[in-house]
């Protein structure tokens, strides 16, 4: 069966809970690469971490979104470093958000 067999029948009703980074973090992602069809290209795009988004978590308890091509246009400008494969900011290394599968069809997350 397809990823979404049956999704949208009036029949079936999914509830999730979803955490506030997951809204918040894809959000960030439809505002910087904007919205997306759903097709086979795209699939493949994200399963290869085209859309990756990272957080970089400060000490006073906020944070800041990051995609992976900012970041990387980052460290090529010398404004971000990597080291060992993990990227910092000020100081700050960067999370890297897990994508769910629990993100709807016309957004980053699927």
């Amino acid at each position: 069966m397809g990823q979404w067999y049956r999704l949208g029948s009036s029949r079936e009703i999914v509830i999730y809970e979803k955490p506030l980074e997951d809204i918040t973090s894809s959000d960030y992602q439809k505002k910087h690469f904007g919205n997306l069809s759903v097709n086979n290209q795209f699939k493949a795009d994200v399963n290869s971490g085209k859309y990756d988004v990272y957080s970089f978590d400060y000490e006073d308890g906020t944070n800041e979104y990051k995609c992976i091509d900012e970041i990387k246009a980052a460290v090529e400008s010398g404004d971000m470093i990597e080291v060992d494969g993990v990227y910092y900011m000020n100081g700050v290394a960067a999370r890297k958000i897990v994508q769910t599968t629990s993100g709807n069809a016309k957004g980053i997350r699927v």
